[in-house]
């Protein structure tokens, strides 16, 4: 087993920003949030802070530090967990505690505040299923930004995230968990007044559809006649795969709709719509992964010169095609010597079945 050694990259990082900046045990910790997992940043910032201290220590002891000034602001900067490591190099000055660079000495006023306010409207309210949000001013906002970038801080977290994550323990704790995946309602906590907003939650409908005629396009932008399925419902549709509006649709692809709460829809336009269920945010991101990995297609063609391979002769030129494609880009390829008269998808292959058999009801295939 081979032996490793340590380096104080960690220690190196956190001496460069006590050295420039002041910061509670929170805000130092939260530099480093995404290292070391059980703890909290306020933990984490402290751990560091006395490493610190030991290592500073020895560095004195061994003499390898010949002016004790060096050490004096940055120990300042450490705030009270370095008071007494202070008070035994500097026995004749005050040590006098500097505010916080980033939280001016806040963070836990504002935690408890958040708290005690949510708390209020959670037990007035009939609804049960929330989740926190904290805004920030633009103020803080423009300074922690700026902070993590001028010192490249690559496992920081913001000071948003931390105030919600403790709060919601806290809660979670008194009986009231936040919601994760389907809130009915924002609880969120506004920094700069001190005050709770309260806010309906979106909700967001998976909707399975088939496109039974050609040239309507999905949304509005690609509209050249003003029909689309935008247009039909009033709702902006979010697409994760589909085809040009040339192509009429028989398999079933999945849109996603929000606030859009009907069972079956058939529109004069040429969209069937049948409706999946709502949806988690965890569930709508985990979507934009998934994709079909092959298409089928149904294709007329136009070929005067000679006849495609595996082509059905409908009459005179025209045949009929069944093509595999990974998309209508590579079906566009396959078809470049002949003239396209319709195209049809009948079928996909991908994890994205998976999808149709979860979501979509039995008693709506019908």
């Amino acid at each position: 087993m081979e032996s490793f050694s340590l380096s104080n990259d960690v220690l190196d990082k956190a001496l460069q920003l006590l050295k420039k900046y002041s910061l509670c045990d929170s805000c130092l910790g939260r530099c480093f949030a995404k290292l070391g997992t059980g703890l909290t940043n306020a933990e984490r910032g402290k751990a560091i802070k006395i490493s610190l201290m030991l290592q500073l220590d020895y560095l004195i002891k061994e003499h390898k530090i010949k002016d004790l000034n060096e050490v004096k602001e940055i120990l300042l900067n450490m705030k009270e967990t370095a008071k007494e490591f202070y008070k035994l190099y500097f026995t004749d000055e005050d040590f006098k505690s500097r505010e916080c660079y980033i939280c001016a000495d806040q963070l836990d006023e504002l935690k408890n505040d958040f708290l005690k306010k949510s708390l209020e409207v959670l037990k007035s309210s009939k609804t049960k299923s929330y989740i926190l949000g904290v805004k920030l001013s633009d103020y803080l906002k423009m300074k922690e930004n700026k902070f993590v970038e001028e010192n490249n801080l690559t496992y920081y977290e913001s000071i948003k995230n931390e105030i919600k994550r403790e709060v919601g323990k806290k809660l979670a704790s008194l009986s009231f968990p936040p919601e994760m995946d389907s809130p009915e309602m924002e609880v969120l906590y506004d920094i700069s007044s001190r005050t709770i907003i309260t806010e309906a939650q979106h909700k967001y409908y998976l909707y399975f559809f088939n496109r039974i005629k050609r040239n309507v396009p999905l949304v509005n932008w690609y509209s050249k006649d003003g029909k689309s399925l935008e247009n039909a419902i009033q709702v902006m549709p979010t697409t994760y795969f589909s085809e040009p509006s040339e192509v009429r649709i028989f398999d079933e692809y999945y849109i996603l709709l929000k606030d859009y709460d009907r069972d079956y829809i058939d529109l004069p336009i040429g969209y069937v719509l049948k409706k999946g269920g709502i949806i988690s945010k965890r569930e709508r991101e985990a979507l934009l992964q998934i994709k079909p990995s092959s298409r089928t297609y149904r294709v007329v063609v136009y070929s005067p010169q000679n006849e495609p391979v595996g082509g059905n002769k409908l009459a005179g030129n025209f045949y009929d095609l069944i093509i595999s494609a990974k998309n209508y880009a590579e079906l566009k390829e396959k078809l470049k010597d002949y003239q396209i008269v319709a195209i049809d998808l009948i079928d996909s292959r991908g994890k994205h079945k998976s999808v149709v058999s979860i979501y979509l009801k039995s008693d709506q295939n019908a």
